[in-house]
């Protein structure tokens, strides 16, 4: 919205949302989001209309439903009475008269008036409210205040975006579900029973602890019988979306304020592990490949169906208080696990380990704790990959009998999803040939909206995440103006939030080592590379993790290396080190990136921790540190029997690295080499690791070391996601 002149009509007051969640605001439409938001400070163009087309109004997407339809305030009758959050005085919404008659409309399709320099008929909206001591200032006897927003075609011809000048969280209550995505999450009980959401929220509550006590999960207890400190509790609260961001549910979270707790008196242990991104990876890559099926578990209050290692008190959770004859409250004595103590999900994660090798028959990888396997005679297969309460199921058959055996009456109370469809904010598409992919298009937008919604007009000019010679000049903080400017600015939380994407975005890897190296001390220019960085994702957000089933080998490695790639599912790796451009303290950059079954599974963008004197030393170096993690993936295929059957090619981009692996025995060049970065010529020697050479332009790992012009960066992208641009 731009800002309105005197001639355009008046700006509607500014509402300050404050902190009470009563607080007005406006809702939105956002055309290059395709969705509906909130606002706090807003300024209007009451006469500016949206174009015409033959087929209608462009940019008006078909999925938003029309807030004029909405009932109550939008029914039948024009006349409905909200309570307003101020005064709590009704607000009469009285169906408008006019007596103007406008001219015609010279739209080919149209049959209605139109007017210029007027609103339409159908908009005009008065309003009457007791305004107390502070009546409206007069606008003129021709003035339309804004009342409620008009997001519709209307009339056929006649489309304008008016606003709300004060929409409240009762209008929120019954507006659609993609409206209510958008509305503010409480943080205490006493924010969840004061909004307008009120009794949805009780409603979650109730069946939260309805969920706990027939789990058994706690026994009642008289607080003068504890001798020991009772932990804090608190409630959560969540509104859980679907994949196109309307609502699932509303969800409340009876949680353990868990730094409560001491060490030694009501807890051990802590440690939990979870499915590492190269697995989870590497059960995408399998299932295009071996052609299994991908299933989606869910496990419902999962932390509570394991037991606890400790005499743990709980205060009990607000609202739900019991009170003994002396009028105090009951303290909680945990039977079971409960959300936010301290070993809640090693407890969780020791009994489902237990459950899946001992009753059903899995195997445990050694080297991922939460990767299992199971092989029958016939073929059958079936891979489990366990990220807390989320479970991945890759399967040829057998579907059943997991589902009987899992969910059954000595299993787990788990929800069977259905295929694998959306994973830890991550969309999941497998096809009918087995290939998958997988994209975060969802979370990129949601990114967009929250950090960069000043800078939308611009999108189309980032075709790259930043200029390089802008990157590499990049520092921190010059002196306090900048870091107070900081101080303002969201950098940690854009760092973090762009982290994430990473699961599916290889190709801001390298971006992201260099502007996380900035988070103690960063600039106004790492920021704005940062927004950059964000908005070349959001214009690329169509890119994504391709896993084809393909064992066709990559361009540019050796023919003669073909039958060792086919051998071992397509299994290559690439290894590259920047010699020429070391940071401060003299480290050179090296980047790897592993493919399985057509598609990347681990790559990363790391310091070598060495400073090497030549090319040859800084890639052989990095060839040796990336042997390490080739290491890794073929062990956790070997531990779930799908272990390589050849060698796994490691491509080069430098011969002499390549012939110093080869070739046994001490140099002048390299006998300063430390012993670490030998480990690339022990593999060699074992036929465990055969490197091959690559040119620049088929090097895969390029785009980890450096920053590329803008061709040689679209060029490497297409390589390492395998995207066919014409």
């Amino acid at each position: 919205m731009g800002r309105s002149d005197k001639n355009r009509g008046p700006t509607p007051q500014k509402c300050s949302p404050g902190g009470d969640p009563q607080r007005r605001g406006y809702l939105v439409y956002v055309p290059y989001l395709n969705r509906i938001t909130s606002a706090y400070h807003l300024s209007f163009q009451e006469r500016k209309f949206l174009k015409f087309t033959d087929d209608g109004i462009v940019n008006m997407p078909k999925n938003i439903k029309p807030l004029r339809d909405l009932e109550p305030l939008y029914g039948e009758s024009r006349e409905k009475h909200v309570t307003h959050p101020d005064n709590h005085e009704p607000i009469s919404v009285d169906e408008p008269t006019s007596d103007y008659t406008p001219e015609k409309c010279d739209h080919p399709k149209c049959t209605l008036p139109k007017h210029p320099d007027s609103i339409p008929h159908s908009f005009e909206q008065r309003e009457t409210r007791n305004y107390g001591r502070n009546p409206p200032r007069d606008r003129g006897p021709n003035y339309v205040p804004p009342r409620y927003a008009e997001l519709t075609v209307t009339d056929q011809c006649f489309t304008t975006i008016m606003i709300a000048e004060d929409v409240n969280e009762q209008a929120l209550q019954i507006a659609p579900e993609h409206v209510l995505s958008d509305c503010p999450t409480p943080d205490t009980y006493d924010q969840a029973i004061k909004s307008r959401q009120s009794e949805r929220w009780k409603q979650s509550m109730t069946q939260e602890i309805t969920d706990l006590m027939k789990n058994d999960t706690w026994e009642l207890v008289k607080r003068n019988e504890v001798k020991q400190k009772v932990a804090k509790s608190k409630w959560v609260y969540k509104i859980k979306l679907n994949k196109d961001g309307s609502i699932e549910r509303f969800k409340s979270r009876f949680v353990v304020c868990g730094y409560s707790q001491v060490k030694g008196v009501d807890y051990t242990h802590s440690f939990s592990a979870t499915l590492r991104a190269t697995s989870m990876r590497l059960l995408l890559a399998l299932a295009a490949g071996k052609k299994l099926k991908l299933e989606h578990f869910d496990v419902t209050n999962n932390f509570t169906q394991s037991d606890i290692d400790s005499e743990i008190y709980v205060e009990p959770p607000k609202g739900f208080e019991k009170y003994d004859e002396n009028g105090k409250s009951y303290v909680l004595k945990l039977k079971r696990a409960l959300y936010g103590t301290k070993q809640a999900s090693r407890m969780w994660q020791l009994k489902l380990r237990s459950h899946l090798i001992t009753k059903m028959g899995f195997t445990n990888s050694s080297h991922d704790p939460c990767l299992f396997s199971r092989h029958w005679d016939d073929g059958t297969v079936i891979l489990v990959g366990v990220y807390v309460d989320d479970i991945i199921l890759a399967h040829n058959g057998k579907l059943d009998w997991f589902i009987k055996e899992f969910t059954g009456p000595n299993g787990f109370r788990a929800k069977h999803v259905g295929p694998l469809s959306w994973f830890l904010g991550m969309s999941v598409h497998q096809g009918s040939d087995y290939s998958v992919e997988a994209n975060q298009e969802q979370y990129i937008t949601k990114l967009v909206e929250k950090f960069a919604p000043a800078r939308t007009a611009s999108l189309v000019k980032h075709a790259m995440p930043c200029n390089p010679l802008v990157f590499q000049k990049l520092s921190t903080a010059k002196d306090d103006s900048e870091r107070d400017k900081m101080a303002k600015l969201p950098y940690l939380q854009l760092i973090g939030s762009l982290l994430y994407l990473t699961l599916t975005r290889p190709d801001i890897y390298y971006h992201m080592s260099i502007l996380c190296s900035f988070m103690h001390d960063p600039s106004p220019d790492a920021y704005y590379a940062a927004i950059d960085l964000l908005l070349y994702v959001y214009n690329t957000k169509h890119y994504r993790l391709t896993y084809s089933g393909s064992v066709r080998p990559p361009s540019g490695v050796d023919p003669r290396f073909h039958s060792s790639i086919n051998t071992s599912g397509g299994l290559v790796a690439y290894s590259d080190s920047s010699w020429r451009n070391p940071d401060k303290l003299g480290y050179n950059c090296f980047g790897y990136v592993i493919y399985l079954y057509g598609g990347p599974i681990s790559y990363a963008a790391k310091n070598l921790k060495i400073v090497a004197l030549s090319s040859a030393e800084a890639e052989y170096a990095a060839a040796s540190y990336t042997c390490k993690e080739c290491q890794f993936v073929r062990k956790v295929l070997s531990d779930i029997g799908f272990a390589p059957k050849g060698p796994i090619v490691l491509a080069v981009d430098n011969q002499a690295a390549i012939k110093i692996a080869e070739n046994v025995g001490v140099t002048g060049r390299t006998k300063h080499f430390v012993d670490a970065i030998h480990y690339f010529r022990h593999l060699v020697d074992h036929q465990v690791i055969v490197p091959t050479f690559v040119r620049t332009n088929h090097q895969c790992a390029d785009g980890f070391t450096k920053p590329l012009a803008k061709g040689p960066y679209r060029e490497w992208v297409r390589r390492l996601l395998s995207i066919d641009e014409k």
